[in-house]
């Protein structure tokens, strides 16, 4: 068999021309045009349309018409490529060959990444698995590590965005914005719009009309402007059901397509539902991953859910987490990144070296520093004690009129003998530690009585959703948060007294660990 590749244009036609020999035609010639491929379906399953002819001033007329694209066509060895395509191959090819056709286009990203800030290989191969992630789904959860940094990550995306002309928003706790995020910023001259969890949520762009008087203008330019979203700390947004952070995002990213970019270590927390909520802010179709072979990714969590999680098939989730997120471990840097480097304030690059913690221990007598704050801790976590603490913000269900619901007593008692045990360790670990958790937990208590003068009772629930101090915010989730119970329906009294003792009792406990200075602190102490 002679092949010809006609190489001048891109030949469309699809022409069959019969020419007779001896008496295998019948002594006839013809020619069949159409839509008809060269194809086993092509010739006999898809219903195609073809015409034929076979006049002999036709059949000559399309004769000629070949044998001069015939002259014009390039020499072919079609057994060549059934030879590549029939040739047996290693597993280990085939694997390769597998993995080239799902990455390859990434690992050619790779070499693409500016070097905006000092990134280490890893990161940069982080970026551009980001950036491909956010153009095939719209968005993407980094989900490194610890200490790996995620924000160098975020920051390189920020800049590629930035020298595109497009305008991003950062979006994280307020205690970051004003630290670690204000620095970074500032040190590479990132110029982003940087709003607190609690700011995007009340932004009147986002919230609905009620109580407009509590609405503040935080977004600086119409919602539209906005093409990439940043989240750090994303996994506060794990809760769908969240009626002021949740439904903030969800309203940021209606509308027309805009890019999210999600930094948590733990998108996992409490079940594998938390990720499925965070991928859903920007995987807004069920079946959008269908190309995976992921025909419903609620259907596909549903069947993760049913699995004995120590014994769940990576098969399960491992496409979606594929086509969803960035995922590297300090193990997984050692193993593939062994001579990876990173360049220094000074310029200089350096191995990437993780230290291995060493613990030591060390005695010191607190009593020398703080005399008989041990006694008064030890009295006010003591349960038979009578000064002890009795965390009733934690176990509100204790003083339902009637009675409560015995099992749910029963687990609330449980958490209150685990936030003993928190708090020791908390001071275990030093002063100030202990300080800042009893601090918070003094704050709560505050909170919980505003809203029982109000005629609430929170729930822990309702103070995660209030992360801040802003006073608009927690006015409308008086209104609108379902983590509220009825007041009425508790010996309110009685629960304000004893909260209000818990609240005192720790307002001393901390009051007394501030006064532990670094200077009267024995840890401190070479």
């Amino acid at each position: 068999m002679d092949v010809r590749r006609y190489e001048r244009a891109f030949l469309h036609a699809k022409a069959y021309i019969l020419t007779s020999a001896g008496d295998a035609f019948g002594g006839s010639e013809g020619v069949i045009a159409g839509s008809a491929n060269l194809t086993a379906a092509g010739l006999s399953d898809n219903l195609e349309l073809d015409l034929g002819r076979y006049d002999r001033p036709i059949v000559e007329r399309a004769r000629a018409w070949f044998d001069e694209l015939w002259e014009q066509a390039e020499p072919y060895d079609l057994a060549d490529v059934f030879e590549v395509i029939f040739r047996l191959r290693r597993p280990w090819e085939i694997f390769i060959h597998v993995l080239w056709r799902l990455y390859g286009k990434e690992v050619a990203d790779d070499e693409a990444v500016d070097d905006n800030l000092p990134l280490t290989s890893f990161q940069k191969h982080g970026v551009a698995r980001a950036l491909r992630l956010i153009r095939e789904t719209g968005g993407c959860i980094v989900a490194d590590e610890v200490g790996l940094g995620k924000t160098f990550v975020a920051g390189e995306i920020l800049q590629i965005y930035r020298e595109r002309r497009q305008r991003a928003l950062l979006i994280c706790p307020a205690a970051l914005r004003d630290t670690t995020w204000k620095k970074f910023l500032s040190t590479y001259q990132l110029f982003v719009e940087c709003l607190s969890f609690e700011q995007l949520a009340s932004d009147r762009q986002l919230r609905d009309a009620q109580r407009p008087e509590a609405r503040q203008q935080y977004l600086q330019r119409p919602l539209d402007e906005y093409q990439l979203v940043i989240v750090d700390e994303a996994h506060n947004y794990r809760n769908p059901d969240a009626p002021t952070r949740a439904a903030a995002l969800r309203a940021l990213m209606f509308g027309r397509r805009r890019d999210l970019l999600l930094l948590t270590a733990t998108p996992v927390n409490n079940s594998l539902w938390d990720l499925y909520h965070l991928i859903r802010f920007f995987l807004r179709q069920d079946a959008h991953l269908a190309e995976r072979g992921i025909l419903s990714l609620r259907a596909r969590f549903e069947e993760a859910m049913r699995e004995d999680p120590s014994s769940l098939s990576p098969d399960v989730l491992y496409p979606v987490i594929d086509a969803t997120t960035v995922k590297r471990t300090r193990e997984f840097v050692r193993k593939h990144y062994a001579n990876d480097t990173i360049r220094g304030p000074d310029g200089i690059a350096r191995p990437i070296v993780f230290p291995h913690p060493r613990a030591i221990s060390v005695r010191y007598d607190l009593d020398e520093s703080l005399p008989g704050f041990f006694d008064r801790l030890e009295a006010a976590l003591d349960p038979d004690g009578g000064e002890a603490v009795e965390f009733a913000k934690y176990t509100p269900d204790a003083y339902l009129r009637g009675g409560g619901d015995e099992e749910e007593v029963a687990r609330a008692r449980a958490t209150v003998g685990l936030l003993r045990s928190g708090l020791l360790k908390r001071f275990e670990s030093s002063a100030f530690a202990f300080r800042r958790t009893t601090e918070k937990m003094v704050r709560e208590h505050e909170v919980f009585l505003d809203a029982l003068d109000r005629g609430h009772v929170a729930t822990t629930a309702f103070l995660q959703e209030l992360s801040g101090d802003d006073e608009a915010v927690f006015d409308t989730l008086l209104t609108t948060s379902s983590n509220l119970r009825a007041a009425s329906a508790y010996d309110v009294e009685g629960l304000r007294a004893a909260v209000r003792r818990d609240r005192d009792t720790l307002r001393t406990l901390s009051e007394y660990a501030a006064s532990i200075t670094p200077k009267r602190d024995p840890k401190w102490r070479p």
